[in-house]
């Protein structure tokens, strides 16, 4: 009659995370005056088949959302700890553009480089009054331009999608400075005459050289 017994624990772990239905899709809305606007939406709801689900979310429908893009969060999750997330965006437009200060006014330049020339100017100031735009540019302070017209582009846009531009043209003129060729020379080493010399060639970096001879024969050439 003597007897023993032995224990053992079987757990059953629940692996399956809640359902969802009904998430929100993003929602876009107008601010009716200033930065910001009231949105509102039905709730997602959550179902487990083992346990009651606890949710939380991030706002509550009627809350008040500031210029721009806020995510709204909803977690469902078990008594196993299994979690289920349901996010959507709300988006809030406000109605006021950027602005510009300090944008620069139209320039001509003059060079004697065929290359064109560099130019820099003092960066436009971008503000908006529902937050900090961005700003792109085509073109930076100190860029070369070439010969002709060129149009630089700023473009602010803020949180709402709202977007100023301010532009300006850099025109380059060309200066043509005449090359003064010696037309005498005699290399002879008397000091006198000794060198040929191509006066103001170094205003055209892009320059080629070539000699011929009376015959049409390329005695000498070079770029640069």
């Amino acid at each position: 009659g003597n007897t023993t017994t032995s224990q053992f624990k079987v757990s059953v772990k629940d692996g399956t995370p809640p359902a969802v239905n009904n998430c929100p899709a993003n929602i876009v809305v107008q601010a009716p005056t200033g930065c910001s606007a009231v949105a509102g939406w039905t709730p997602p709801a959550f179902s487990d088949l083992c346990s009651i689900v606890t949710v939380t979310s991030s706002h509550v429908p009627g809350a008040t959302f500031m210029a721009g893009s806020t995510t709204v969060t909803y977690t469902g999750k078990d008594a196993a700890g299994n979690a289920t997330v349901c996010s959507f965006s709300v988006l809030v437009k406000d109605s006021s553009a950027p602005t510009f200060t300090h944008c620069p006014s139209d320039t001509t330049l003059s060079t004697t480089n065929i290359g064109g020339a560099s130019y820099s100017w003092q960066v436009p100031a971008a503000a908006d009054a529902c937050g900090t735009p961005v700003v792109s540019s085509s073109h930076q302070p100190g860029d070369e331009f070439p010969i002709g017209a060129t149009t630089v582009l700023y473009t602010a846009t803020d949180a709402s999608g709202n977007t100023t531009q301010c532009s300006f043209v850099v025109t380059v003129q060309q200066e043509h400075t005449k090359l003064d060729v010696v037309q005498l020379v005699t290399p002879d080493g008397n000091a006198a005459n000794d060198t040929w010399i191509i006066g103001n060639i170094e205003l055209y970096k892009d320059n080629k050289v070539t000699i011929v001879d009376r015959w049409g024969s390329v005695i000498y050439s070079e770029s640069g």
